[in-house]
Formats: structure tokens, sequence, C-alpha cells
């Protein structure tokens, strides 16, 4: 009996997984077809655009000036940014000049901008919903 009470527990406790969700993003302007794209998500402002607390992140090879890419497991209902950059020689880092201004192109969800730096977590953010699809373009 207890087995079976305990089998019972484990199959609902199962069924109670967090639903997630896929995103389509299409990158535009891609200026060479080199090197990769970086693309990190974000749960909260304290860690957005901290590559090393990124919550999803995905790193894909160019192919082509406009590429679609495809990225499972963002919770449904949870809120997102990301920030995407093209990484032309695969050093995996945002490389940027003696002022700290990037030198390789970059985005963010929403196409989101700040004045200087990047722009808040609140600018960036949307909340994750089944099949979404948003369209970036590199700066």
């Amino acid at each position: 009996m207890r087995t079976l009470i305990f089998l019972s527990v484990i199959f609902i406790l199962g069924s109670f997984k967090e639903e997630t969700n896929t995103i389509t993003i299409k990158v535009k302007g891609i200026s060479e077809v080199k090197g990769t794209i970086m693309l990190a998500f974000y749960e909260n402002s304290k860690d957005f655009m901290n590559t090393e607390k990124a919550d999803l992140a995905k790193e894909i090879a160019v192919k082509s000036s406009e590429m679609t890419i495809t990225f499972s497991g963002l919770k449904n209902g949870k809120t997102y940014a990301f920030g995407i950059y093209h990484d032309k020689n695969n050093n995996r880092k945002l490389d940027t000049n003696f002022l700290g201004i990037p030198q390789e192109k970059y985005a963010f969800s929403k196409n989101a901008m700040g004045t200087f730096g990047p722009p808040d977590f609140d600018e960036a953010s949307f909340v994750s919903k089944p099949n979404q699809q948003m369209e970036v373009s590199l700066h």
C-alpha cells in the first residue's frame, strides 16, 4: 500500500512540470558571414547583461546576413530580456574600444536601446508566451 501511495505522489508531482515556450528570433543586420551569434536571456534586472549570470544562453554559427534562431526553455508567463551580439572573431566576448564602445554589432530584445550603454531591463523585457516571434536588428 505504501508503495502505491508513493508512486501516486511521484506521478502527481511529475505532472506539474512547468510549461516552457519556444521563441523564434529573426536577426537582421549581420554585416559579415563569419563568427557566431551570442544570445543570452535574463530573468531579472540585477543580472541583466552579466554574461556569467545569464539564465539561458545559446551560441550559433553565422550562416547568412539574416538568421532565424529558435530557442526553447523559456518559462511560460515569466519576464525575460535578452542581449545578442555578433562575435566576429569567436573570442566569446563583445569587443570594445578603449572608451568601452562596442566594436561588434549587438541588439536587445524589443530593439531597446540605451542612451549611454545598454537599455534598462524594463525597456527590453517581455513576457514569455507560446510560439513567440521577435525581430531584432544588430547595430
